[in-house]
């Protein structure tokens, strides 16, 4: 570049120079450095399975609830069989209401949970096996 025209002085050269030299030795060898540090299987794992245990849990969490039922006998409260005339359930839940319905804020949870498992993946070893 000098021997083109492109660097104006000896001084911007030398400048250009030690820019490159701190990008190399500081920066670059910093960066492979970090390399050689290897993250055990095991947290990556566990993460894995935290994760997928947690939607498991989480869709099992979000269904139909179908509460115990009660009669009164003798002033005392029976357990009786779900759809009984005239009992009740104690959790005041109103088992006439249906609350089914698409969990869409569980899904986009879902998408970015694992989107962002799949980038930290990646991040163990972001320059690949070559």
């Amino acid at each position: 570049a000098m021997d083109e025209g492109m660097i104006g002085s000896e001084y911007y050269l030398t400048i250009l120079q030690n820019d490159l030299n701190d990008l190399y030795f500081n920066k670059v060898s910093g960066l492979i450095s970090t390399t050689w540090i290897n993250i055990p299987l095991v947290y990556t794992q566990l993460v894995t399975l935290a994760v997928q245990f947690y939607f498991l849990v989480r869709l099992l969490a979000m269904q139909f609830l179908q509460p115990t039922t009660f009669s009164v006998e003798n002033g005392h409260y029976v357990q009786v069989e779900y759809g009984t005339p005239d009992s009740l359930n104690l959790a005041g839940y109103d088992e006439n209401k249906h609350d089914y319905y698409f969990p869409l804020f569980t899904i986009i949870e879902f998408v970015f949970f694992f989107g962002w498992l799949k980038v930290a993946e990646t991040l163990i070893n972001p320059f690949g096996d070559d």
